[in-house]
């Protein structure tokens, strides 16, 4: 199974199977409304280890006082609030939507990435959606056109996914598939909503798949609360930095 979202290019192997990352990027994507309990447990991890991540926010997930709110606590704090894109192909439905994101939020956020859970990744018609709104960088999957102007950011890996599937010894397989990259910066993306329900298990299809999350969030098992805390004090120790993805620019 495949935990790689290419972003723009590709992971690559080096020669001499030492890796060339440097730069960790955190990243977390707010898609469902449950997760906004997520968020704050994100930044009680994130304040007692002393890092900063970057929230990409859909605009109708929150109500305006809890946009305000999370908005304040994140700025005053250092981290970045960028924008979560629902309306990925449509360039006047998307500018309608980031003018709403600025307004709710009272900010102008420096970049955008795709919402995969609302009309989805669309290809070139995304990036140049994204590409419009005239934003500083853009995340996206694949190789851009040449047309795109924004900068375009590194890839990611979708820890969530790593735990689904390896449980206990994700962060042994995360930390191998960095081990083999060529880039000086990765993304490390994980979504608020599985820190307060269970990822679940892979242990078969669709309805198994929910059956999973059901069970495992009732026992506790496989939320990405502890897991993610202990990948970061181990990237921290290997003496990798964290940034934000404004800290690119």
């Amino acid at each position: 199974m495949c935990f790689f979202k290419p972003f723009y290019g590709v992971l690559k192997v080096t020669k001499a199977g030492v890796s060339l990352v440097r730069r960790i990027l955190l990243r977390h994507d707010l898609d469902k409304r449950f997760g906004i309990k997520g968020i704050w447990k994100i930044l009680d991890i994130e304040k007692r280890i002393g890092v900063r991540s970057t929230f990409f926010i859909r605009e109708d997930v929150l109500y305006n006082d809890e946009a305000l709110i999370i908005a304040e606590e994140l700025s005053r704090n250092g981290w970045e609030i960028a924008f979560h894109l629902a309306q990925t192909a449509d360039f006047t439905k998307a500018s309608e939507e980031l003018r709403s994101f600025e307004k709710k939020f009272s900010i102008k956020p420096l970049g955008v990435s795709p919402c995969g859970s609302t009309v989805g990744w669309k290809g070139d018609i995304t990036w140049k959606v994204m590409d419009s709104l005239g934003l500083k960088y853009v995340c996206g999957h694949g190789i851009p056109p040449e047309s795109i102007k924004s900068k375009v950011m590194p890839d990611i890996l979708t820890f969530d996914l790593f735990v689904r599937e390896y449980g206990e010894r994700s962060i042994e397989k995360i930390m191998n598939e960095i081990s083999k990259s060529e880039s000086e910066s990765i993304g490390i993306l994980t979504h608020p909503e599985w820190f307060v329900r269970s990822i679940g298990s892979n242990w078969g299809g669709k309805w198994m798949l929910r059956l999973s999350k059901l069970f495992l969030t009732l026992i506790r098992r496989n939320l990405l609360d502890k897991y993610y805390e202990r990948l970061l004090l181990i990237m921290k120790a290997k003496g990798l930095e964290f940034a934000r993805y404004v800290d690119l620019l």
